[in-house]
């Protein structure tokens, strides 16, 4: 239990801090819980604002010196979300250090349950990565100790890739699998595999999943772990709970048990990760959970778009009454104009929203399938623009060189025109020069932002402010020039002067070498790729097209959400006797998993969400209840016989 109770008093004044809004009961209710309790938040519900909100209170009067919280997240971003939000508090900021932990699931079973166990048997893991993995895996698989191993890849030419790459420790017992398929068990290919899984093991060299097996092994193993971890951290925050997987939450919940308070926050009804887990029972939320219904992202209108889809979980949710309607619309189209449905959205959002706004816009259309074929449009989202390039990534290439990593840096700084935009592809760069000259913490522990800025200042009060100031610069500072780039770099290593090895870093080291082979233009590629213009007279109207899954978390100014289809199953025709009010869902197996995809992307928008769904597939009653619902019926096929619709830039 929470060791102190929550007034009225303390959220006044964190409300002053943080500039919020908590007077909903639920809201209270969340805030002064000191026991285990789940929080189903709406989106747009302030969910980590709240979370953050009770860190700040709880940091406040925390009494421990050496018992700390414990915040754990399912992505790396959810987490960096939560530690900025809390830097800028005056006593928050406190829980960004020891005795407290804030960090993803993953990193928590590395640090508190696989490393020490890991370390118990004389193993000290130095590369935890996927990739990396892959790598030494492929390079050691070609020894004459494992030639089974190798023989075997080359008869399965096909799926030797898949093989070698992940193969991984599963469960407590440690049994080696892959994604591919290997002999069974007694079998001198099956034992060549386990061998060479072993020694990279023995080597430091391990896959993510790997640490979560060693972490069920040490809570089966030690029984005293589970209480030493729960002692040490009496209070526990989950954020996106509903993305956490059964592995995960057995893992902690173990850990944890019933001996601290965990508080888990999460929406069920955006768990769209993992396909297979989707509609399987799951312990969130529990009974008794607090329903912050009320959404401050969007009005009544989407508001009661969204409950009509919450299938999962059901919830009203509540809209923002201050927040004022715009002209939302659904666009109906045919194959002839499917071409017209972004430039109508483009013309739409131009007309809603005032020109001094348009630099600041943040305007998207996003669909479940980004490739897809079938007899019948839409399949896809390539479909309606045919500059979307379905293969794209947002993941950044590594580079062969330090400068590279600045200049991407700094571009997305430009364009983003913000620090912290522009810090983490700096940092990719300070980790590859560390990786480069093998490096290794002290503690063991993988090096990250947060574990490396911890040793430094571990071996040198405040040193850490140092490599600060020179990512700051190398991102913001003055353009790097030839002449002047010896400077930056020496810098640098001299902020990482007790973590590299003797004489690293010098002259002849090639990944501090200047070169010219990587534009700035080029850095930013990947952001810039699947934006639609349009261009009405002077005005300027960026669309960036994206699947619902790659915008999840995010807010928009507007929305436009396409319709797509999974063998010949179109979502958004699939969802229109919900929405409209006019029926129930067709008893199938796959709609479910559709609607629940489809409520997180009409959930984005702030001010406007629009459709855009073939016109056939639209009955007369629908369109007649949709308008009665408040929605604005665009036909672009009408407008097609009477006009040209606006060209795309």
């Amino acid at each position: 239990m929470i060791p102190f109770e929550i007034t009225d008093d303390d959220i006044r004044s964190t409300e002053t801090a943080l500039q919020c809004d908590f007077s909903a009961d639920e809201q209270k209710r969340a805030l002064k819980e000191r026991s285990s309790v789940d929080i189903q938040a709406a989106p747009g519900s302030g969910k980590t604002t709240l979370l953050v909100a009770k860190l700040a209170i709880l940091s406040q009067q925390w009494p421990y010196p050496s018992r700390g919280m414990c915040v754990l997240s399912h992505t790396n971003v959810a987490r960096e979300e939560i530690e900025k939000q809390l830097a800028s508090h005056p006593t928050a900021s406190a829980l960004l250090g020891y005795p407290h932990f804030i960090g993803t699931i993953q990193s928590f079973a590395h640090e508190f349950l696989a490393l020490p166990y890991l370390r118990g048997l004389g193993m000290h893991p130095r590369i935890v990565d996927d990739s990396r993995f892959a790598a030494a895996a492929k390079r050691l698989v070609g020894n004459r100790k494992y030639w089974h191993a190798g023989n075997h890849l080359k008869k399965h030419q096909n799926s030797a890739e898949k093989i070698i790459s992940t193969l991984r420790f599963s469960g407590p017992d440690l049994d080696l699998t892959c994604d591919g398929t290997i002999p069974r068990t007694g079998t001198p290919t099956f034992a060549a595999f386990n061998e060479l899984k072993w020694d990279l093991a023995k080597d430091g060299i391990f896959r993510f999943d790997d640490m979560m097996a060693f972490a069920q092994r040490a809570l089966r193993d030690m029984p005293p772990l589970g209480d030493i971890v729960s002692t040490r951290f009496p209070a526990v925050f989950f954020d996106e709970m509903q993305d956490t997987d059964d592995l995960q939450e057995q893992v902690v919940m173990a850990a944890f048990g019933g001996r601290s308070a965990v508080q888990r926050f999460g929406d069920r009804n955006q768990g769209i990760f993992d396909d297979d887990r989707e509609l399987t029972p799951s312990s969130f939320p529990s009974n008794g959970y607090i329903d912050l219904a009320g959404s401050r992202r969007f009005g009544a209108h989407i508001a009661a778009a969204a409950s009509t889809l919450t299938k999962t979980l059901p919830q009203i949710i509540a809209g923002n009454p201050e927040r004022t309607e715009k002209a939302h619309t659904i666009f109906l189209f045919d194959d002839a104009t499917i071409s017209s449905v972004m430039p109508a959205f483009g013309k739409l959002v131009l007309q809603q929203f005032p020109q001094d706004r348009d630099h600041k816009l943040v305007v998207k259309a996003v669909g479940c399938r980004k490739t897809g074929s079938g007899a019948k449009l839409p399949r896809h989202i390539g479909d309606y623009w045919d500059g979307f390039e379905a293969t794209h990534t947002s993941k950044l290439a590594a580079l062969p060189s330090l400068i590279g990593y600045v200049r991407r840096a700094r571009a997305l700084a430009l364009e983003h025109e913000s620090l912290h935009a522009a810090a983490p592809a700096l940092w990719d760069g300070v980790f590859a020069f560390l990786h480069s000259h093998s490096c290794k913490l002290r503690s063991g522990e993988t090096i990250s932002k947060r574990t490396l800025i911890r040793e430094l200042d571990e071996q040198k009060s405040d040193s850490s402010a140092v490599l600060l100031g020179v990512v700051r610069d190398l991102c913001m500072g003055a353009v790097p020039e030839q002449t002047t780039w010896p400077a930056a770099t020496a810098a640098l290593v001299s902020s990482l002067a007790t973590i590299l090895p003797t004489g690293a870093g010098g002259a002849a080291d090639e990944f501090l070498f200047w070169n010219d082979t990587l534009s700035p233009t080029n850095a930013t590629q990947s952001t810039r790729s699947n934006v639609f213009e349009y261009v009405e007279g002077e005005r300027r109207l960026n669309i960036t097209m994206n699947t619902i899954h790659g915008v999840k978390g995010e807010t928009h100014d507007a929305t436009l959400v396409l319709t797509t289809s999974t063998n010949q199953l179109f979502d958004l025709k699939e969802a229109l006797p919900l929405l409209s009010l006019t029926g129930q869902e067709r008893n199938k197996a796959s709609i479910p998993k559709l609607l629940m995809t489809l409520f997180v992307g009409i959930t984005r928008p702030k001010d406007l969400l629009c459709l855009a769904i073939p016109g056939d597939q639209c009955t007369q009653p629908q369109l007649d209840a949709l308008v009665a619902l408040g929605w604005s019926i665009e036909d672009l096929r009408q407008l097609a016989a009477g006009r040209e619709p606006a060209a795309a830039a």
